[in-house]
């Protein structure tokens, strides 16, 4: 049994991207029971800030255990910049290690660099979505969306997003 598990979150590079491939057709084979309907060359070309940005978690032996996706957004209904996570997956090999949190606070923090406001994201149908901050854990099977003061500072979860300035 491990005493802790050691990894690190970082941004994706142009050398992650065999390692990427192999972690999409396992997230979609469990997420959805596909194939990986992309290519190498399209994420190549539309990911690293072009269409979307990655983040990966990297285990002490360099191995990619997680990858989240994000991309900026923008609520209209409250004039506020944020961003959207659009794919998250981890490793089951490494799951319950709090690698998705790790991936979500580094999206956050890159979001709220950006003068984002507030990230969101939706867990499929066949899983939810866990969040595990300052002690408190809850579960969410709908579209989420956190303020990024609320992420960093007292823990909230809004349903409706109404995101103080």
């Amino acid at each position: 049994m491990f005493a802790q598990m050691s990894y690190h979150v970082r941004n994706t590079t142009q050398d992650d991207i065999p390692d990427l491939e192999k972690l999409l057709v396992a997230f979609m084979q469990e997420t959805f029971q596909r194939t990986w309907g992309g290519t190498t060359q399209k994420l190549a070309q539309d990911g690293f800030g072009a269409e979307f940005e990655m983040v990966v978690a990297e285990a002490k032996n360099q191995q990619l255990t997680a990858f989240a996706a994000w991309a900026s957004s923008y609520d209209l209904h409250y004039c506020l910049k944020g961003g959207e996570v659009i794919d998250l997956f981890v490793d089951p090999a490494y799951q319950g290690w709090g690698v998705a949190t790790k991936l979500i606070f580094a999206i956050a923090t890159q979001i709220q660099q950006q003068g984002g406001l507030y990230i969101k994201g939706q867990a499929s149908r066949t899983q939810a979505f866990n969040v595990s901050i300052s002690g408190v854990r809850d579960v969410f099977r709908e579209p989420i969306v956190m303020c990024l003061d609320a992420l960093f500072g007292d823990w909230q979860s809004y349903q409706v997003k109404v995101c103080a300035t």
